[in-house]
C-alpha cells in the first residue's frame, strides 16, 4: 500500500511489465479516466485522497487516436462558379430540369470541366480529312429551285444556302429580349426525363438561365409543339418556307401519323 507522503514509483508497481491498454474508441472520444494504483500483497486500494493518475500509454501499447482530418467526411464538390440569377425562382426551375434530364450527375456538377472558361473549346478549328469534308455553300440569289433540286436534293447532299432568311420578320423578332417580352410566361420544353416526359419552364426563367449559365452541356430550349399550342403558334408568323422547298411530302400523311417537322431551338454558344 502506497504512502500518501511517499512519491509514487510506477516501476515498483509492475506497470513496465504490462502496459496499460485502453480501447482505441475511448482514446478518440474521451480522455483516459484516473485509476487507483494497487500495490502490496493485500491488494488494498489507496483511499480516495490517495488515488494516483496513471500516465498515458506508450506509443506501441495502444491504437493511436484518429486525427480530425482523418475522420472528417469529404466535402461535396462545389460549383466552379456561383451563378446568380435575376429571378428568385430561376435556380429552382433550372435544378428541377437538370435533375430530370440527367440522372448520372448531380445538378451542381454540370460545370465541373469548366468548358465555358476554355476558349480553345469554342474556337477549335475543324480538321478536314477524307471523312470530314466541308459543307458547300451557295447564295440564294445565284440558284433556282430547279437547280437546287437537281444538284443537291436528288443527290441527298447537304448544302448551306445563304441569304434565305433575310426577308423574315424573325430576323428582328427572334432575339432573347424580344422573345422574353412576347412569351414571358409561356412554358417551353427544355428537357426530357428518362421516361420520355417533357419538362417545361417559363421563357423568362430560361432567358435568365441563358444569360448567366456556365454549364459544360447546357440546357437547350427545343420546342416541337408549335402547331397545337396557341401560345407558341405566333412564332409561325415570323418566317415562311423558302421556295426551294416547293413540296411538303409530309402532307400526304394524316395528322396523327405526321412526325414532328418544325423545331424551335435556342441555346447558348
Amino acid at each position: 500500500r502506497t504512502d500518501l507522503d511517499t512519491p509514487l514509483n510506477i516501476e515498483t508497481m509492475g506497470f513496465h511489465d504490462k502496459p496499460l491498454e485502453v480501447p482505441a474508441h475511448a482514446l478518440a472520444s474521451e480522455p483516459v479516466k484516473e485509476s487507483s494504483a494497487q500495490a502490496g500483497s493485500g491488494g488494498d486500494t489507496s483511499p480516495a485522497g490517495g488515488s494516483a493518475s496513471t500516465a498515458a500509454p506508450s506509443a506501441g501499447s495502444a491504437s493511436p487516436s484518429r486525427s480530425p482530418e482523418a475522420t472528417a467526411r469529404p466535402a461535396a464538390t462545389a460549383p466552379r462558379w456561383e451563378v446568380k440569377y435575376q429571378h428568385r425562382r430561376t435556380a429552382q426551375e433550372v435544378r428541377r430540369c437538370k435533375k430530370g434530364k440527367r440522372t448520372d450527375i448531380k445538378p451542381h456538377e454540370w460545370d465541373k470541366f469548366g468548358y465555358a472558361a476554355k476558349e480553345e473549346v469554342l474556337q477549335r478549328p475543324i480538321e478536314y480529312d477524307a471523312q470530314t469534308v466541308p459543307i458547300p455553300r451557295v447564295k440564294r440569289r445565284d440558284i433556282t429551285p430547279e437547280w437546287f433540286h437537281k444538284e443537291f436534293a436528288c443527290k441527298a447532299q447537304p448544302v448551306i444556302v445563304e441569304d434565305v432568311c433575310d426577308g423574315w420578320p424573325a430576323m428582328e423578332r427572334w432575339n432573347i429580349d424580344a422573345l422574353e417580352e412576347r412569351f414571358r410566361h409561356v412554358p417551353f420544353k427544355v428537357a426530357k426525363d428518362d421516361k420520355g416526359k417533357k419538362m417545361r419552364t417559363k421563357f423568362k426563367y430560361y432567358a435568365d438561365y441563358l444569360r448567366h449559365q456556365k454549364d459544360d452541356n447546357p440546357l437547350y430550349l427545343f420546342e416541337t409543339n408549335m402547331d397545337d399550342n396557341g401560345y407558341i403558334r405566333p412564332l409561325m408568323d415570323d418566317y415562311e418556307v423558302p421556295d426551294i422547298f416547293p413540296h411538303d411530302w409530309f402532307s400526304l400523311l394524316n395528322a396523327d401519323s405526321r412526325p414532328p417537322f418544325r423545331w424551335f431551338c435556342i441555346g447558348p454558344k
